[in-house]
This record gives C-alpha cells, structure tokens and sequence, in this order.
C-alpha cells in the first residue's frame, strides 16, 4: 500500500514560496527604479554653476579617487567587490525560483 500523496500540498507551499519570491523581486526592482528617478528628479532641479565642471558628489569622492589612483590593487579589489554585488543582484532579480 502506498503512503499518502503528498505532491499537491508540497506543490502548493512551492506555488506560495516561488510567489513571494517573484513579489520580492518586483519590489526590489521598483525601489530601484522608483529611487533612480527620484535621483533623476533631483539632478534637474539643481542649478549650477557656470564656472565649474562638477557637483557635490565628485566634491566629496575626490581624495578616494586619488587613493585609488595611487593603489591599483586596491581599486581593483573595489572593481572585485562592487562587480560581485552586482553581478548577486542579477542572479537574485533573473532566478526562475528565487533561490
């Protein structure tokens, strides 16, 4: 005799489990989007000056750019990092299971 049938409930906790992954994912990507044009937004609204080529953030990021300018190794080991987390980003938001 066989046991009991078990697939219909453990295809219902997958179709549950897959269908909160695939929310999380499109949550994720609207966030990012939604704050990309929010950036976007606020990069329009600015007034420059005339004068110069440039804005807060260069401002700010320039003795980094320098260090790394200065240390190779450890601008590639930042080029490492961020292109690992990004690439994550992708496999998580591109995964068919979310796993």
């Amino acid at each position: 005799m066989a046991g009991p049938d078990l697939t219909l409930a453990h295809t219902g906790f997958a179709s549950r489990r897959r269908g909160w992954w695939l929310l999380a994912r499109f949550l994720v990507t609207a966030l990012g989007i939604g704050a990309w044009f929010w950036t976007q937004s606020l990069i329009g609204r600015r007034h420059l000056d005339s004068s110069k080529i440039g804005d807060f953030l260069q401002s700010i990021s320039a003795p980094l750019n320098g260090y790394l300018v200065l240390h190779p190794a450890a601008a590639n080991a930042l080029l490492i990092v961020t292109s690992g987390i990004v690439d994550l980003l992708a496999l998580f938001l591109f995964s068919p299971n979310g796993s």
